[in-house]
């Protein structure tokens, strides 16, 4: 699991650099934010039973590229409850059919499992979502499987945020 974790980072730092080369645009990191919030549901039914069935999510995400359809953003997120969390930091890849969103991400998490204990390891999502309403300031509602590699499935499921871009 080390070696994944390293991989993840490495994956990470090695591709921000290059990704964010002529793209002017997105370096402004006064505007461009996405914030979402919404709630998380745990997959894991021993998660539920002991923390509860509904999880607080909020997240942020910025734009670093875009290269043709494919938006690259990096993203840090929060959900969680009663002490049992995850914190994903990922760099994702959205595109957007009409008004149809679609993506994927990989990063690394850092939580806190059911049992208490501390837990980092390769953390990932798979988006789905609709633009509800379109530009300047688009408002969003995404569905996203969000998992960990590690800890038991405790800190994965089910995400629905609503999210304002800006």
């Amino acid at each position: 699991m080390k070696l994944a974790r390293l991989l993840a980072v490495g994956i990470i730092l090695s591709a921000l650099p290059i990704a964010a080369l002529g793209q002017e645009h997105y370096s402004n990191l006064q505007r461009n934010w996405i914030l979402h919030v919404g709630t998380f549901v745990p997959q894991n039914s021993g998660a539920r039973r002991a923390v509860g069935d509904f999880w607080f999510d909020v997240g942020a995400e910025h734009p670093f590229m875009q290269t043709g359809r494919i938006l690259g953003t990096v993203s840090i997120e929060y959900y969680g409850d009663s002490g049992v969390y995850n914190i994903p930091m990922m760099l994702n890849a959205i595109t957007q059919t009409k008004r149809f969103r679609f993506g994927v991400g990989m990063g690394i998490g850092l939580g806190r499992q059911v049992d208490g204990a501390s837990t980092s390891g390769v953390a990932y999502n798979v988006l789905a979502g609709v633009v509800l309403k379109e530009a300047p300031n688009p408002i969003t509602f995404d569905l996203r499987y969000i998992g960990m590699t590690t800890a038991n499935n405790d800190l994965n499921g089910l995400s629905m945020t609503f999210g304002f871009q800006f």
